[in-house]
């Protein structure tokens, strides 16, 4: 069942669409661990036999792709996308969790994170190596389904804005905590700390 929701997220990265339909799939997929009674927090792992077979059908090549085609940032409204893309490419998860009302946090989006991500206009020193999320901490407890749910537990614990998380996604969606920290940075700290997370 989880192949075949990879199946449709690789075909929709790759086609450069992130329309309605597909992130619907995903969020039902998800649903559907949970009805039954899949342990949290994430879907049961697939066993090794099938691993190996969907890693034979050029997974590789694939994934190279969907790395060209990555968006330089997911938002609240796009956290299930963030986790699944990050699940299928293998790339980090890197989470701000931020507040709309902090100048910290604020300071980082205008003027640090841009730098790292990319924008449309220039080429990040991140770009294409990390899945990119900005939680906004108030914000996302206004969510629903899903993205309730996975923002529930990406901001959990969180005491101080901004914080900085980076998650290794497995390919069976088992969720490993890299490193974490917290407090404005500048650009060479950001790096810094991301690249001591495996980020590279």
């Amino acid at each position: 069942m989880l192949e075949s929701s990879l199946d449709e997220i690789n075909s929709f990265a790759l086609s450069g669409g992130y329309d309605d339909d597909s992130a619907a799939n995903m969020r039902n997929e998800f649903e559907q661990h949970k009805r039954a009674g899949t342990p949290e927090p994430f879907p049961k792992p697939v066993d090794e036999p099938t691993r190996r077979a969907a890693s034979d059908n050029s997974f590789e090549s694939d994934a190279g792709k969907l790395t060209e085609k990555l968006p330089k940032r997911f938002k609240n409204d796009k956290i299930t996308d963030a986790f699944v893309l990050s699940m299928q490419t293998g790339l980090p998860l890197v989470v701000q969790v931020g507040q709309h009302w902090c100048s910290h946090c604020q300071n980082m989006e205008s003027n640090v994170w841009p730098a790292v991500e990319g924008t449309a206009q220039n080429k990040g020193s991140m770009e294409g190596k990390a899945v990119f999320l900005h939680l906004d901490y108030d914000k996302s407890r206004n969510l629903e389904g899903d993205d309730a749910w996975l923002a529930q537990k990406l901001r959990a614990d969180v005491s101080g804005f901004p914080t900085y998380r980076v998650y290794k996604i497995g390919d069976t969606g088992s969720v490993q905590k890299i490193a974490e920290s917290g407090g404005s940075m500048s650009k060479a700290d950001l790096e810094k700390f991301l690249r001591s997370a495996g980020v590279s």
